[in-house]
């Protein structure tokens, strides 16, 4: 190593070894690394406060919305029970007296009509039929 000597008294420095490119490479590996490993974890836990605000936040409709659309979907069905009990869940899915209704359905009033293939209702399927791979045969009785 070498000694300099500036003109200034107290300032003499020394020249450092410079670094190997593998050695440099992988402390700029390891930075993105924990950059990104930082990343993830605030997202992570600014989902898990957003879902906490909603379970147990102030607005009782937000939770049983929420509650409701997750246990529809059999992929995000676990996020209810994250801060949810199972009991809270079941009364939110199934409130009390919901099922006490003394109504009775007149299904004679419901009427179905058949949906009848014309030539416009044809000619705007084709479009999408033909942009699918497989070869799609259509036959229109007139």
């Amino acid at each position: 190593m070498k000694s300099h000597k500036n003109n200034i008294p107290g300032t003499e420095f020394t020249e450092k070894k410079p670094r190997s490119k593998l050695r440099l490479a992988l402390k700029i590996f390891l930075r993105t690394l924990t950059f990104l490993f930082v990343c993830v974890l605030l997202i992570c836990v600014a989902l898990l406060t957003a879902i906490w605000v909603v379970s147990k936040g102030p607005s009782p409709t937000a939770q049983t919305m929420f509650v409701l659309t997750v246990k529809e979907t059999s992929a995000a069905g676990f996020l209810a029970d994250i801060f949810l009990s199972e009991e809270e869940v079941y009364l939110i899915q199934n409130p009390p007296g919901a099922d006490d209704s003394d109504e009775q359905t007149d299904t004679s009033l419901i009427q179905i009509q058949p949906e009848i293939l014309t030539i416009q209702t044809l000619l705007m399927i084709l479009p999408t039929l033909s942009s699918m791979k497989s070869t799609v045969r259509v036959i229109v009785a007139l």
